[in-house]
């Protein structure tokens, strides 16, 4: 993923995979990086732990110079399911914070969010779509989540 950053550079967003453990069994963590309009490196960051077949969906430069990036990585905890994230960066790529959302949390249950951008109160507003397996109950639906500028849905309730 690419945006152009406000100094005039290329902001990258990609994963980096640390290790793979077998066929469609990758280990990696998000990975940010500023380019230089001739192609060399102003920074490169990578952020938290390995995560089971991490994705990275979008990065956006927001109008501060500030990073917004989301994706999904495959959770292990409780059983298998697809859970979410948003990491929020300034743009030296020093990290402000990061969370993870999960609506569904069946075992085969799906959680992506595949854009984020900015709204008018400094808060976020993500979309994607969730996927329920049983005992999860309804449909394939789209999914809307608002959160302010810390990440959180509300004062003191920021998911995990």
């Amino acid at each position: 993923m690419v945006d152009l950053a406000k100094d005039g550079n290329i902001q990258v967003g990609t994963t980096y995979y640390d290790y793979c453990s077998g066929d469609d069994d990758y280990h990696d963590r998000i990975n940010l990086i500023k380019i230089r309009n001739d192609g060399s490196s102003v920074w490169d960051k990578k952020y938290g732990v390995s995560k089971i077949r991490l994705w990275l969906n979008k990065v956006r430069v927001i109008d501060n110079g500030d990073i917004i990036a989301t994706g999904k990585y495959d959770s292990y905890s409780g059983g298998y399911h697809a859970a979410s994230w948003i990491i929020k960066t300034d743009s030296a790529g020093n990290e402000k914070w990061y969370r993870e959302f999960s609506l569904l949390n069946a075992n085969g249950s799906w959680n992506f969010l595949n854009s984020v951008i900015p709204t008018n109160d400094t808060g976020f507003i993500a979309c994607g779509y969730v996927y329920p397996i049983l005992p999860d109950t309804g449909t394939q639906d789209s999914w809307v989540i608002k959160v302010d500028s810390l990440g959180c849905e509300s004062p003191g309730n920021c998911w995990v």
